[in-house]
């Protein structure tokens, strides 16, 4: 599978739209270069982080930037709901079994946060929610919505490795490898002209 190193995409985006699914504190986990990107130019970031005191720090960390930046306290799922989620120090999720204590967190779809902040086209959308990737993408593509060039994502869990390719590579994405990460792959839209 061919490499792609998405720290040199994100450099030539000007007033991007960016998405975070399970954006932790914003600090733990940005080896992808987003936060610096918000921090110190102009683009609009939407941060969606379940964990009450993860997403804390997130705003706090996020409370010098340049960017316009949005906070939801809620996870992504197939509908709007509560909905519990294993928390295991900084590791939560849905399905994996942590053998940790359970909170309900609030949850809401994809859909409804570009309906709510009316978005027509968005520049990246990074996904890292402990195994839950599938459930959000293909929820994503069964239902209308803007144009994203990429979406970056956490694929090794084994139950859904290939049918996370297959889906996208279905929907007009090129997949490839981050060269940074082990753990996460980069999905490009093919441009048709």
């Amino acid at each position: 599978m061919k490499k792609i190193n998405l720290k040199n995409i994100l450099p030539k985006i000007k007033n991007g739209t960016f998405i975070q699914i399970g954006s932790n504190d914003g600090v733990s986990n940005d080896e992808f270069g987003l936060k610096e990107l918000l921090l110190n130019e102009e683009h609009i970031g939407i941060l969606i982080e379940p964990i009450p005191e993860f997403f804390f720090k997130l705003k706090e960390n996020y409370s010098n930037t340049k960017s316009s930046i949005f906070f939801e306290n809620i996870a992504i799922t197939e509908k709007k709901e509560k909905k519990f989620i294993s928390l295991c120090g900084q590791d939560t999720s849905f399905v994996r079994e942590l053998n940790a204590p359970k909170i309900e967190v609030d949850c809401d779809t994809i859909q409804n946060i570009f309906l709510k902040y009316n978005l027509k086209k968005i520049n990246g959308i990074f996904i890292d929610v402990e195994g839950y990737e599938f459930n959000i993408l293909n929820s994503l593509f069964s239902n209308e919505h803007p144009e994203i060039d990429f979406i970056r994502y956490e694929f090794w869990w084994e139950n859904d490795k290939e049918k996370l390719d297959k889906l996208l590579i279905s929907n007009g994405y090129e997949v490839f490898q981050d060269e940074d990460s082990y753990a996460d792959k980069i999905a490009i839209l093919k441009k048709t002209n």
